[in-house]
């Protein structure tokens, strides 16, 4: 895998939110955006935008089982607002954010 594209798999680790966008991974590397796609697609496995999708679901996740505010989450998250953030999970997931508190997280901490 080339080093620039390990540059952007630790930018996406370390500093991804709802505001982070393809174009901006490309940029970070200096390549144009459909070229960077193809090819990012081809060394990591899977796109840039599902990989950016699939980190902030992730951070999302983690900052449930935290004592924030679904409020303070958004705002840590770059959503513009905390309906948003509540929309964007539950597309995702099937459940609200309050939904997956009650009924999933207790579950995983009893593990």
């Amino acid at each position: 895998m080339p080093d620039a594209y390990l540059k952007v798999l630790d930018h996406i680790r370390n500093h991804c939110d709802a505001k982070m966008t393809v174009r901006d991974l490309a940029k970070l590397i200096d390549m144009r955006q459909d070229v960077f796609s193809r090819s990012f697609k081809r060394a990591v496995g899977q796109s840039p935008h599902a990989l950016i999708r699939q980190t902030l679901l992730r951070q999302i996740v983690d900052y449930l089982y935290s004592d924030l505010t679904l409020k303070e989450i958004a705002t840590k998250m770059r959503f513009c607002s905390e309906f948003y953030l509540s929309r964007y999970f539950s597309q995702h997931f099937g459940i609200s954010p309050r939904e997956f508190r009650t009924n999933i997280a207790p579950v995983r901490k009893m593990l």
